[in-house]
C-alpha cells in the first residue's frame, strides 16, 4: 500500500484528518536530512500504532488521549474547533513515537524512561529490562520521558505541523509576563528558543529518532539524539561555574560532564515540580539565560558573515522569535537586571551594528525596540484577536 492507503485504512478517520496526517508527514520529511530513512521510519510507525481514531466524552480538561491497548487516538468529543487538529496531531505524534520490541518474549520500551545512575539494571514497569546506558560518561536521569523529551516536544511539533496558532498572555503574582504559544503544556517559549539554537530536526527527533536505523531504534532514543545537540555547541563555553555546580551536587552523580542539554532538563524537571507560576517562571528564566547564551554562539557566526538584506531579515526573524519567548516585566528597572534581556540587548545592538556597516536603514527593524509597555499591549492584541476567531467555533461530534 501507498502512503495514501495507510492513512485511509486507519479506522474512523475522516477527510480532514487524513490531509493534516499527509500533510505531517510532508512537513516531517522536508524538515529531515535523511528523508529517505525518515520517510520509511514514518510511514512504519503509522502502519504499527495508529489503528483507529474515536471521539467520546473525556472527563476534566482532558482534551485526548491514547487507547494503548487498541493504539487508537481518543479525542473529547466536545472541543473547540481551533484546537481539534492540534490536539490529534499531539496524540498522533505519541503513537508514531513509540519505540517497543519483542525480544526473548520480553516486551522492550526503550523510550519508556531512564534513571540509572550507578544501577547497573532498572526496572519501571513489569516485562521492562533497563541496562545502563552511558554516553560521554554520563548517565542520563529522566522520569518516564515526560516534560520535554515527552508532553513539550509533542505539543511543540502537533503546533508546528497543524499551523495551530496562540497568543495566550500569562501574568504571574511579582509581575512578570510571557507569551504561551502553545494551547496545552506550559513550554512554549522554551521550545522555540531549542528550535532556534538547536534547530527542528533535531528537537522532533529527541522523541521520534526518525532519522535513526531500524536497529538504532532499539536503543534509547532521546540518548541519541541528546548525543547530537551535545556536540553542536561547546557547553564549556556557555555554562557559567554556578550551572557547573549543580551537575556536581546531583544525588547520585548522573552527570558527570556537564551540558546544555543536562542542564535544561534539570531545570524542566525542577519547574515542574513547581505549584506557583512564579516559581515556574524563575526556572523558565534560568532556562531562557542558558539558551539565549548558547544561540549567541551561532548567532556571532551569522551577523559576521552576513551581507546581504535577505540574510539580514533572516537573523532579525530570529531575534523576534527570542524577543516574543523571553519573560517581561513592565518595570524596565526589572528587565536590565535580567541576563536573558541583557543577552537580548547585546545580540540586538550587533544587529543594529551590521546594519549601519552595511549602510541599511534600520527603520524596517523597529519593533526590536519594544518596550515592555508595548511588549504586553502586543500580546494582549494578539491574545484578543486569537480569542475572537475562536468564539463560537466549537465542533461537536
Amino acid at each position: 500500500m501507498d502512503i495514501k492507503e495507510i492513512v485511509s485504512s486507519i479506522k474512523g478517520i475522516d477527510e480532514r484528518f487524513a490531509k493534516l496526517i499527509l500533510k505531517y508527514i510532508d512537513s516531517y520529511i522536508e524538515m529531515s536530512s535523511n528523508k529517505t530513512v525518515t520517510a520509511k521510519n514514518i510511514i512504519n510507525q503509522i502502519k504499527r500504532n495508529v489503528k483507529g481514531i474515536v471521539f467520546k466524552h473525556l472527563d476534566g480538561n482532558v482534551s485526548g488521549c491514547v487507547n494503548a491497548m487498541g493504539d487508537e487516538i481518543v479525542l473529547n468529543d466536545d472541543l473547540e474547533d481551533w484546537v481539534l487538529d492540534n490536539t490529534f496531531l499531539h496524540e498522533f505524534t505519541h503513537q508514531i513515537a513509540k519505540n517497543e520490541y519483542i525480544e526473548d518474549s520480553w516486551l522492550i520500551q526503550p523510550n519508556c524512561g531512564l534513571k540509572v545512575g550507578q544501577d547497573e539494571y532498572a526496572e519501571f514497569t513489569s516485562g521492562f529490562r533497563l541496562t545502563k546506558w552511558e554516553v560521554d560518561g554520563n548517565n542520563y536521569a529522566y522520569n518516564k520521558a515526560i516534560h520535554l523529551l515527552d508532553e513539550w516536544v509533542t505539543e511543540w511539533l502537533a503546533n508546528k505541523m497543524s499551523g495551530f496558532k496562540n497568543a495566550e498572555v500569562i501574568i504571574d503574582n511579582n509581575g512578570f509576563f510571557r507569551k504561551k504559544t502553545s494551547h496545552g503544556y506550559d513550554g512554549s517559549n522554551i521550545m522555540n528558543l531549542l528550535e532556534l539554537v538547536y534547530g527542528g530536526e533535531n528537537i522532533a527527533n529527541l522523541i521520534t529518532g526518525f532519522d535513526l536505523s531500524e536497529e538504532e531504534r532499539k536503543s534509547i532514543i532521546p540518548i541519541k539524539e541528546l548525543h547530537k545537540l551535545n556536540e553542536m555547541i561547546d557547553s564549556n563555553a556557555v555554562l557559567n561555574q554556578e550551572e557547573v555546580n549543580i551537575f556536581k551536587n546531583l544525588k547520585p552523580p548522573y552527570m558527570k560532564t556537564p551540558n546544555i542539554t543536562g542542564l535544561i532538563l534539570y531545570y524542566i524537571s525542577e519547574s515542574m515540580k513547581q505549584d506557583k507560576l512564579e516559581d515556574k517562571n524563575a526556572y523558565l528564566q534560568k532556562m531562557l539565560d542558558v539558551l539565549t547564551r548558547a544561540y549567541s554562539v551561532s548567532f556571532n557566526y551569522k551577523i559576521e558573515n552576513c551581507n546581504s538584506y535577505d540574510e539580514l531579515m533572516n537573523i532579525y526573524n530570529e531575534l523576534s522569535i527570542i524577543q516574543n519567548s523571553i519573560i517581561w516585566h513592565k518595570n524596565l528597572d526589572i528587565m536590565n537586571s535580567l541576563e536573558s534581556y541583557k543577552n537580548f540587548e547585546k545580540l540586538r545592538e550587533s544587529f543594529i551594528s551590521k546594519l549601519t556597516q552595511l549602510n541599511i536603514n534600520n527603520k524596517d527593524f523597529a519593533s526590536l525596540y519594544l518596550g515592555p509597555s508595548e511588549m504586553l499591549e502586543k500580546f494582549k492584541l494578539e491574545e484578543s484577536m486569537i480569542q475572537k476567531e475562536s468564539i463560537n467555533n466549537k465542533v461537536t461530534r
